[in-house]
């Protein structure tokens, strides 16, 4: 385990893409991969004698979500505590990271000898050939398997093609026999241009947990650097905090389900009562059975389900946002959100417009949770994934597999809901079989893109959330993604009420009618969807919330190609 150094990393980071796993770049430029769960469960209770403790210890961190914890298995959700966190410097938690790969080529050209470096060696080790004095660089290529699984590259198998060797000879780098180019020293066995393998079969090697046994895999290995995105795609769950259902108090379920394991001790329901009535306002005149019925739901949530349903959660969320303001000061602690008056602009606003409503939200709180991950190949909206097998990754086979990572950000967001008699009559004269996810994906990003540059928040602190249902809603929330200062500088809802997000929308239409790549980028062709580059639609990956990252976009549905008919020049006519 990698003591001796130390790099920074936002929270957020932790619960995607530098999340179990993964490989990072730190500080100091040592590539290492992200240890296990069981390595953070242990730095957080690594005080702690017996396992009462420990849960006592993870039960201040908790994070709840009742909705994600039923799904994915867990007691609850944690966000790695710091010093701000009343940890002193010496016991404040950390995340331990293994050095991988541990192979190194001396930066000596005349040498180019590998070595194997130790985890607790300089970020550039010495090498081991005496009549040399140089030192290493870190290989910058290793193997992934779709299964999860990480592998160093064996040189002396490449340089003598699987066959054994005679001796454990010194491999030599041949930069020259392209990317995995290598000779033995001793037999002078050597790899060249044309005979270095780009696939392998998997050994099952989990390199982000201790001592880990291989398991058994089918799939084969392919060869990455380690710059390549393809090594870590993050499997998040995503949900906004809601006001409670059934007429429930937000802040007495909040104060409830903080204090769980106590309530599954089956407490005396009065004395529980007198307690909460410590902490929170106007509750002496709550009924007894009234109360009651809050533990119940706080102990076995009405709202579970067995699997994870993506449109059921967006659907439950569009309701609430367009839906009327909440009431009460606990529910809009959670969400607040008002009409914005409609700008001065017949084409854009209203029952002939493209948007026939926007909401401004001046507070809302997303809990995206780390639900696993995947490699080489990014499945279409997380077709195939499962919470349980996600988890599975995360922690070790034989890990507690209780919690997860999770962050949650506090923020502000537009809601653009688009005229969907409009979207309708469109998408039957649109002269092909037409996406409207495409069409709302594609105005998400174009107008995140243009409101970036007048909110005063960087890009990648903005993300999308589509709300698309085939004849019944099409919509999408422009917000903050950030759970720092980021988040909450009032400068997007801001543009709500001022006649500037008219001239911002109309810009961004009128930007997207020409790409400096076209007519390539207009013309081209991503499994049906085409006219999206980075010089026009495409967004950093935190923004963009589909998958794979940057799909279903297509410029063409906005202002036309061909016989296709554009929604924008459709709404023209």
């Amino acid at each position: 385990m990698v003591t001796k150094y130390s790099s920074p990393v936002k929270k957020s980071a932790l619960a995607t893409y530098s999340g179990p796993g993964s490989v990072v770049r730190l500080s100091n430029g040592i590539t290492a991969v992200v240890a296990s769960l069981d390595d953070w469960d242990a730095s957080i209770c690594e005080d702690c004698r017996s396992e009462e403790e420990r849960r006592e210890t993870l039960e201040k961190l908790y994070i709840h979500e009742p909705y994600l914890e039923g799904i994915c298995g867990v007691d609850g959700f944690v966000v790695m505590p710091t010093r701000r966190n009343g940890w002193s410097e010496d016991t404040a938690p950390t995340v331990s990271v293994y050095r991988f790969p541990l192979s190194q080529i001396c930066s000596n050209w005349n040498c180019s000898r590998i070595f194997k470096a130790k985890e607790t060696d300089t970020p550039h080790a010495k090498c081991p050939n005496p009549n040399c004095g140089f030192y290493g660089n870190q290989v910058d290529m290793f193997w992934i398997c779709p299964n999860g699984h990480l592998e160093e590259i064996d040189w002396a198998e490449i340089a003598h093609h699987g066959k054994p060797c005679s001796s454990n000879a010194a491999i030599r780098r041949v930069t020259l026999n392209g990317p995995l180019g290598c000779k033995c020293l001793d037999c002078g066995a050597a790899s060249g241009p044309t005979n270095y393998p780009i696939r392998k079969k998997c050994n099952g090697i989990r390199a982000w947990e201790a001592d880990a046994r291989p398991e058994e895999c089918k799939e084969d290995m392919t060869l990455v650097e380690r710059t390549n995105t393809q090594i870590y795609y993050p499997e998040n769950l995503s949900v906004l905090r809601l006001p409670n259902k059934h007429g429930l108090r937000d802040d007495l379920m909040d104060w409830l389900i903080d204090r769980k394991s106590m309530l599954e001790l089956s407490p005396e329901p009065g004395l529980l009562k007198e307690r909460a009535e410590r902490f929170l306002d106007e509750l002496e005149d709550m009924s007894l059975d009234d109360f009651e019925r809050h533990v119940k739901e706080a102990l076995e949530p009405s709202d579970w389900d067995e699997s994870w349903d993506e449109t059921a959660v967006r659907r439950n969320e569009w309701d609430v946002l367009t839906g009327p303001r909440p009431q009460g000061r606990a529910a809009r602690e959670l969400l607040d959100f008002q009409d914005a008056v409609f700008p001065d602009d017949p084409d854009l606003f209203g029952g002939k417009g493209m948007f026939s409503r926007l909401v401004r939200i001046d507070r809302l709180s997303e809990t995206r949770v780390l639900g696993g991950f995947q490699r080489l190949v990014e499945t279409e909206d997380g077709k195939g994934f499962s919470p349980q097998e996600g988890k599975n990754l995360l922690w070790s086979r034989n890990g507690r597999k209780d919690w997860l990572p999770v962050y949650r950000a506090n923020g502000e967001g537009l809601l653009f809901v688009m005229n969907p008699v409009s979207v309708e009559k469109w998408r039957k004269t649109s002269g092909r079989e037409a996406s409207t996810y495409a069409l709302a994906h594609t105005f998400a990003h174009i107008f995140l893109s243009a409101i970036a540059h007048h909110c005063g928040y960087p890009t990648a602190s903005l993300c999308e959330r589509l709300y698309v249902e085939e004849g019944m809603h099409y919509g999408f929330l422009i917000y903050t993604a950030n759970s720092d200062y980021l988040g909450t500088l009032g400068g997007l809802v801001d543009l709500a009420d001022s006649e500037a997000l008219c001239e911002i929308m109309r810009r961004a239409i009128e930007e997207a009618r020409w790409c400096p790549q076209d007519p390539v980028c207009i013309g081209s062709d991503r499994g049906g969807y085409g006219g999206a580059c980075h010089h026009c639609c495409m967004l950093p990956e935190t923004s963009c919330e589909s998958r794979p990252r940057n799909s279903h976009l297509d410029r063409a549905l906005l202002i036309g190609r061909g016989s296709t008919t554009g929604f924008v020049e459709y709404q023209s006519r």
